[in-house]
């Protein structure tokens, strides 16, 4: 495994003392949240590939929790208006307007992802113990699913066509197993082999996945589920816990790891398609946490500073 070479360029919002990104475009647009202080409100940002910054909330919002990022610039997340137990979905335009949504019946909305098309993924709730899935489309329409015999459905990523993948629960959410939904509403479930739960992280245009397996009183380390159908697994040489978190349409693919103590500092990886690991750092004094990758590589994520506070974002671009 190779150290790669990289520029790393950090950044924060105006008046940030807790930035942490979640997505990334095709353009290098940059969304995510942001906290001023210590047990403050969470704010929502834009930064541009500019390097400027937009700052804001959802309608009514006390906390603002952007997802994902289209590549028109489309951003979708969740907001609540100071009750956790009441959450609402948002669709931000390009102009900066607010479509708020909820799915039926539900007390909490959280949209995870979007795609070119504007469709968009995510899990609601009505209760306790009560996780399912959405797909919203353009036209505002949202069909909710579940995956059959599961406790719970909750959606990961999609495609640009419009297919998702995701994680099934077992009853009592003490494992869990992969899923791919296709456009038509047929499913598609998978595990890993000897492994308690199957967390897909990320699918691209192949509908290749990526993600992390893991037992009940286990560390993860990461898979691959190629088109086939065939599933292999990876970890970073001399690592304790990996996981993945994002995969190009070239199929590389992002993810942290940990050496010798979940107590110590963690370290970013990308896994080229030939299985070449390499591995990088954001900081060599702070934890390395990255969250997606673009088509054409550039990495963003998050420092970590001691205590899980303090964390601060960046980007990526080899040198």
């Amino acid at each position: 495994m190779r150290k790669v070479q990289t520029a790393v360029t950090t950044f924060d919002p105006p008046h940030s003392t807790n930035t942490v990104p979640t997505a990334i475009n095709s353009a290098g647009w940059i969304v995510g949240r942001f906290n001023e202080a210590f047990g403050s409100p969470a704010h929502g940002f834009l930064r541009q590939s500019d390097g400027s910054f937009t700052i804001f909330d959802a309608p009514n919002a006390v906390n603002t929790y952007p997802q994902s990022i289209n590549s028109a610039g489309k951003i979708v997340g969740s907001f609540d208006e100071g009750d956790p137990n009441s959450v609402h979905g948002f669709l931000r335009q390009t102009d900066g307007s607010f479509t708020v949504f909820d799915a039926p019946n539900a007390t909490i909305t959280s949209p995870v992802v979007i795609n070119d098309a504007g469709w968009i993924a995510g899990t609601d709730s009505a209760g306790p113990n009560s996780v399912h899935g959405f797909l919203r489309r353009q036209d505002g329409g949202i069909t909710v699913f579940d995956v059959p015999d599961s406790a719970g459905t909750s959606p990961t990523g999609i495609t640009p066509a419009g297919e998702i993948v995701g994680v099934a629960f077992k009853a009592g959410f003490r494992g869990g197993g992969g899923f791919l939904r296709q456009r038509d509403g047929t499913i598609t479930t998978f595990e890993v082999a000897g492994f308690d739960f199957t967390l897909s992280d990320a699918i691209n245009p192949s509908r290749e996945i990526a993600g992390s397996c893991t037992n009940v009183a286990g560390y993860p380390q990461c898979f691959i589920r190629h088109t086939d159908g065939s599933i292999i697994t990876f970890v970073p040489p001399g690592s304790i816990s990996s996981s993945s978190v994002g995969m190009t349409p070239a199929g590389q693919i992002v993810g942290y790891y940990y050496l010798g103590s979940l107590a110590g500092t963690s370290h970013g990886f990308l896994r080229q398609k030939d299985g070449t690991l390499n591995t990088f750092d954001a900081s060599e004094a702070l934890s390395t946490i990255p969250v997606a990758i673009t088509p054409g590589g550039e990495i963003v994520g998050y420092t970590v500073g001691v205590g899980g506070w303090d964390r601060h974002g960046f980007i990526l671009t080899k040198k």
